[in-house]
Order: C-alpha cells, then structure tokens, then sequence
C-alpha cells in the first residue's frame, strides 16, 4: 500500500479495493482521489489511470507479457 500527502498536509493511504488471480498472476488495484493504480505480482505499474476498468486492463496485460516470457 502506498501513502500519499494531500497538499492540506494530511496522510491518506490508497487502499486497495480489488484483487485477482489472472493465470499465476495476483492483480491488485487501488484507487486514490479519482485516479487508479496496479500491481501484478507486487510490481507497482509505472502509471496510473482515469478508471478501475484501465487499471485492470493494463493488469492484465502485464500478467500476459509475464507468461509469454516464461519458458514452455
């Protein structure tokens, strides 16, 4: 979980809100003043996104990327 400062000095975590299982994969999503976040496997991706739905998506395809480089 990541913590944020608000700029009126408070500290507010984002929490997360979701997660789940794609392939060998754990997908977690969070969200935090109207913007989203994901990791996959407790990689942070380098961005965050405008909805839930983005967030999941972009999960999703890192969970893909991963497999595709796992040796058959």
């Amino acid at each position: 979980m990541s913590t944020k400062h608000a700029t009126d000095g408070a500290v507010r975590k984002a929490v997360p809100v979701s997660s789940y299982e794609v392939g060998g994969h754990l997908i977690h999503l969070s969200g935090f003043e109207g913007r989203w976040s994901v990791t996959v496997d407790k990689a942070a991706h380098h961005t965050s996104f405008a909805t839930r739905a983005e967030a999941w998506e972009a999960g999703v395809r890192e969970a893909d990327r991963l497999d595709r480089l796992q040796p058959n």
